[in-house]
């Protein structure tokens, strides 16, 4: 079943500091601000499905900072699935741990 955010805080050891992450950290504070967001990507993600069936998936908040990793950096999702794995900084603006 779906939800909008992660409550448990990431264990991964924080943003590097290099641009790129930097970046990530601003526009993360600004999802951060307004968690309303996440609402409205539940909504979209779940409509027509029932809650209460199905595995946990990616939370709406993880599959909207995906999403915005995918688009600003222009990745299939093959590379997006790789560089989630590989970059402390993606796991860390994804919320994927």
């Amino acid at each position: 079943m779906r939800h909008n955010y992660e409550k448990q805080m990431s264990m991964s050891a924080g943003w590097p500091d290099h641009e790129l992450s930097r970046e990530l950290r601003v526009i993360s504070d600004i999802l951060d601000s307004h968690p309303e967001i996440y609402d409205k990507v539940l909504e979209d993600i779940t409509q027509g499905k029932r809650a209460d069936r199905g595995s946990r998936g990616m939370s709406a908040e993880q599959v909207l900072r995906c999403g915005i990793l995918k688009r600003m950096h222009g990745l299939s999702y093959k590379r997006l699935s790789f560089h989630l794995t590989d970059s402390e900084s993606f796991k860390e603006f994804a919320r994927t741990g």
